[in-house]
């Protein structure tokens, strides 16, 4: 057993906790929003989590049927060639639930294309346009006909961001320089329809091309409103440190801030539009209690330097490589195909309970992978304590004994205090370990989804399990154990 020490005095801020983590959730292609499930696990999860924005492939491919025909000769493109009829569903559902698009122009229509090379198992060309005239002419329609549907002041709220990750050969058959025209034509184009229209890119992978792409923008006076990149924890270098949650990241949105400030445009909105602990849909920490762990890291070592912080993604209903066939894969989402929350929605629902003035804290003795962070509201503390397992580790850790002491400071001087205890674990929160003990059905029938629902729901603990605890007059001490790959909010209140 590890012993550890936290003391945590909620009489002095320490700075703000942004809510910039949870402006933006992503979902796999727009062609699968037009599925009535689908759409009901964005809607659970904007009601319960809360997020403003959601990003999403393959508006633009040929699944959704937006381009019909094209003239082989390059000539422009006029409304005659396209069907807005799944794009006005897709867009239409989404502004019905209040959530606005962060726009990805992404992928090529085939009619448009230079190649037929395509990178997923829906349709999704990555090669470049055959003539350039009719790309622009296809985003000046699009973005007009959403003027004229939705209004220019809707519009001027939403983002436009350029392609998906053109740096690797995957995503953009072209070279360098071509996606840098492609993203000057989108822009001009964008921009001549009203120049308060946010447009940005490269939306690259792992931070890749930020400086190269701002020279750009300068020399060629093109105009650029905010950056956008990824991160994922599986694309740290080879020869790294292990898998360290959070630090990776850290790195990278610090590094990519800093060539923005060193930039002709310093001052730059920093949008991660992806990112995750593995850029793999069939990974199994996905569907685990160490994935919760993770994402508490990373989102309390990032956020005050990014303006979105875009998790990927809000469900398994995913088809990249085709649709999943059973409950739990490894899929990216934090809700299974069938709506069952997993661990990960639970990170996401304890984060968003977290106060938005950070607390001062001194630790002592925590061992790897544990992790606490403090916040504050008017009425009460509210903090997480985490502990992650490096999944590459060989051996596995001891549980950790926490001795938290409160002072009676601040909204909590002078008060007889109570506290409550959620848990995320292998036990708590986390359908996946009663999926493994149901006999890990690959079709679940309806009620073993339904019992799977509930081991999904979160349950306070109960109090002779929540640790033991004493006060006096200045301060309260609460013991408590932290398993390896669990998550505990805690908060302390006035009895």
């Amino acid at each position: 057993m590890i012993l550890a020490s936290v003391n945590i005095d909620p009489g002095t801020k320490t700075g703000e906790f942004s809510q910039s983590w949870h402006k933006t959730f992503g979902v796999g292609s727009a062609f699968l929003l037009l599925r009535k499930d689908l759409l009901s696990h964005v809607e659970d999860v904007h009601d319960t989590i809360g997020f403003d924005y959601l990003r999403f492939h393959g508006i633009l491919s040929d699944d959704v049927g937006l381009v019909q025909y094209a003239d082989k000769n390059g000539t422009e493109l006029d409304e005659d060639c396209l069907n807005f009829t799944n794009v006005d569903a897709i867009y239409d559902a989404l502004l019905d639930l209040e959530i606005k698009p962060f726009v990805e122009f992404s992928f090529m229509p085939k009619y448009l294309a230079s190649g037929d090379t395509q990178v997923f198992k829906y349709p999704s060309n990555v090669t470049p346009p055959a003539h350039n005239l009719q790309w622009k002419s296809l985003i000046s329609l699009l973005v007009t006909h959403w003027k004229h549907r939705y209004g220019i002041d809707e519009l001027n709220d939403w983002y436009f961001e350029i392609w998906n990750e053109p740096n690797l050969i995957n995503f953009w058959t072209g070279t360098q320089a071509e996606y840098f025209n492609l993203y000057k034509n989108t822009a001009d184009a964008i921009k001549a329809i009203d120049p308060q229209l946010k447009v940005g890119g490269p939306a690259s992978s792992d931070g890749r091309w930020i400086t190269p792409f701002l020279q750009f923008c300068s020399n060629e006076g093109v105009t650029v409103d905010f950056i956008s990149t990824h991160v994922y924890q599986s694309d740290m270098p080879l020869g790294g440190t292990g898998f360290i949650p959070g630090s990776y990241a850290l790195d990278l949105v610090s590094r990519t801030r800093a060539e923005i400030e060193q930039s002709a445009f310093p001052g730059l909105e920093l949008h991660f539009t992806e990112w995750g602990s593995t850029s793999s849909p069939n990974d199994q920490m996905h569907d685990t209690a160490n994935q919760a762990a993770f994402i508490c890291d990373a989102v309390t070592s990032v956020y005050e330097q990014v303006d979105s912080f875009s998790y990927w993604t809000v469900s398994d209903i995913f088809e990249e490589l085709g649709l999943p066939d059973t409950e739990f894969h490894g899929g990216f989402g934090i809700e299974t195909v069938h709506g069952v929350r997993k661990p990960s929605f639970n990170a996401f629902f304890f984060l968003k309970q977290l106060g938005a003035e950070i607390c001062e804290m001194k630790l002592d003795d925590l061992p790897d992978g544990v992790k606490l962070f403090a916040t504050r509201t008017s009425k009460d503390l509210r903090l997480l304590a985490w502990y992650f397992k490096d999944p590459k580790a060989k051996i596995v850790p001891e549980p950790a004994t926490i001795t938290l002491r409160v002072e009676k400071t601040g909204i909590l001087a002078h008060q007889d205090l109570d506290f409550s205890i959620l848990e995320i674990s292998k036990e708590h929160g986390n359908p996946y370990a009663a999926w493994k003990a149901m006999g890990s059905p690959r079709n679940p029938k309806p009620d073993q989804i339904e019992d799977l629902k509930q081991f999904g729901e979160i349950e306070e603990e109960e109090e002779n399990e929540r640790g033991d605890a004493t006060q006096d007059d200045e301060q309260l001490t609460v013991d408590f154990e932290l398993e390896p790959e669990s998550v505990k909010y805690i908060r302390i209140y006035k009895g």
